[in-house]
């Protein structure tokens, strides 16, 4: 019996992905199914938990919702910095925050109950977020902590010292990214769910 391309598709991500994992290769294979059709990535996987529990959902979320569209390209390219044979730890880190302070961006011009602050800091935007309900405020100083780590490790020059970041230091700045950009997009679509 034939195979249908859409069956084929759908299910070569999970068949490669099984290869992978019976061979110890600490890559995932992921489909992108857009509109014009669909294209993938192979992503480097550091710790199977880490990445099936904090950086799919994050890529899933950002993936599945248009309006994420600027944030999911910044996502994808810290990951691809990551993964390179050639890895570039300063620009995932970049990348990784950099789609976190768009995520904040694109929900507080979407949501009618915040300000919209798309031209505003990370520090402002958290602020706003705290400020709307949607960040306790014993939270505001660990959703700092991305921002201003990146502007350390990632987004200036190095200044006199010439220590770069590590893997496990843009590991962790994609972990973070990753677990704020779900937890924000969750209760965004949870709010929007509620005033319709």
């Amino acid at each position: 019996m034939k195979e249908s391309k859409e069956y084929v598709i759908e299910t070569l991500p999970e068949e490669i992905n099984t290869i992978f994992k019976a061979n110890n290769i600490g890559y995932e294979f992921i489909l992108n199914k857009e509109e014009k059709g669909c294209s993938f990535r192979i992503v480097k996987k550091s710790d199977d938990f880490i990445h099936s529990k904090i950086v799919q959902p994050a890529w899933q979320w950002l993936q599945s919702k248009g309006i994420f569209k600027g944030a999911y390209e910044e996502f994808c390219k810290s990951l691809d910095f990551l993964s390179s044979p050639a890895p570039d730890y300063p620009n995932s880190i970049k990348e990784a925050n950099s789609a976190f302070e768009s995520t904040m961006k694109i929900i507080t011009a979407n949501d009618k109950h915040l300000q919209n602050m798309e031209n505003e800091t990370a520090v402002n935007l958290i602020t706003e977020l705290v400020r709307g309900g949607y960040v306790d405020s014993k939270l505001q100083q660990g959703f700092q902590s991305l921002p201003t780590f990146a502007n350390m490790k990632g987004r200036h020059g190095k200044g006199p010292t010439k220590e770069s970041p590590t893997k496990e230091e843009a590991e962790f700045a994609l972990g973070l990214a990753s677990m704020f950009i779900t937890f924000l997009i969750k209760e965004f679509y949870k709010r929007q769910k509620g005033t319709d």
